[in-house]
């Protein structure tokens, strides 16, 4: 009331009108529930761990907790922390009427999916004192997502793990790159491999068959200074050994095959190497033979003895 005219209660009446009052629902959330992690998949599909409950809920009111939740990725592509939407939980119950319920927004990570590749072998060779290796095959992307791009490129080497003679030795591998629209979500895993390596074959240099004149025996001679050829530079290998020379055969010839049997080798690095004896070859001659007359007489006018 305004004006400058003296307010006097008793000269007036009051009346009140009746309202319309709203009483809203109260909302009610999700608690015990987390996004879970996975590994790429291409999809947005999503799960959650833990026991869902309701909070919010005033005193004893009947509301339970039901339906059939749904979790979807806000991308399916590779991140951490991505918003996992919630859809399907729904609520009954006496007092369920007086309610709302706000899905829950969760998180979680997509983790890269490993990629590994297939289609080659590792190659073996002859001990040449390096760890270099090689691998024969066409190497292939295995564990691709359907029609994702992702290209396999890069200079891959080929290591072995020692140097030295033996089977079955690992070989690892280094350079191959992966590139593509969709190679953000995965990761490549190097291929490890296998190989072995065999002994080098060394020969005997320095040395040639003697020849002989015959002696009904196969036994022969080499002069000359025996050589190792074949070692590789900085290698502990020795020339060693008491060796034998026999000629195939005994009888007068030239060019026959002189066997030779055990020169050895040794030192810190003989066993990544064969020792192949050298064949050498010489002439057996014939043996010169002389006549000589028994010394005989006869008397004057006889007959000359035989």
């Amino acid at each position: 009331i305004t004006g400058s005219e003296n307010f006097n209660q008793e000269n007036y009446t009051f009346s009140y009108d009746t309202a319309d009052l709203t009483i809203n629902q109260a909302n009610l959330t999700i608690t015990g529930i987390i996004g879970s992690d996975k590994v790429y998949d291409d999809t947005t599909a999503a799960t959650a761990s833990g026991t869902a409950t309701l909070s919010g809920i005033i005193g004893a009111d009947d509301v339970i907790l039901g339906g059939s939740p749904a979790f979807t990725f806000a991308s399916a592509n590779v991140g951490t922390g991505i918003t996992i939407n919630t859809t399907g939980y729904t609520i009954s119950g006496t007092d369920s009427g007086n309610y709302t319920l706000t899905q829950p927004t969760l998180s979680g990570d997509i983790t890269a999916k490993e990629l590994t590749i297939t289609g080659i072998t590792g190659d073996n060779k002859v001990y040449d004192d390096t760890t270099a290796s090689t691998a024969t095959g066409t190497a292939a992307l295995s564990g691709i997502i359907g029609a994702d791009d992702v290209i396999l490129g890069g200079s891959p080497v080929f290591t072995f793990a020692s140097a030295n003679v033996d089977t079955g030795i690992t070989i690892t591998t280094t350079g191959y790159t992966i590139s593509g629209t969709d190679s953000g979500n995965y990761t490549l895993t190097q291929p490890t491999l296998s190989g072995d390596i065999s002994a080098k074959e060394l020969t005997i240099t320095g040395i040639t068959g003697d020849d002989k004149v015959y002696d009904g025996t196969t036994a022969a001679t080499a002069t000359g200074t025996a050589i190792l050829t074949g070692v590789e530079a900085g290698d502990d290998v020795i020339l060693g050994g008491s060796p034998v020379f026999t000629f195939a055969s005994a009888s007068v010839g030239t060019g026959i095959t002189i066997t030779t049997t055990s020169y050895t080798i040794s030192g810190t690095d003989s066993g990544n190497y064969t020792l192949t004896q050298p064949a050498l070859s010489g002439d057996i001659t014939p043996a010169d033979l002389t006549v000589t007359a028994d010394a005989d007489t006869k008397v004057y006018g006889a007959t000359d003895p035989t």
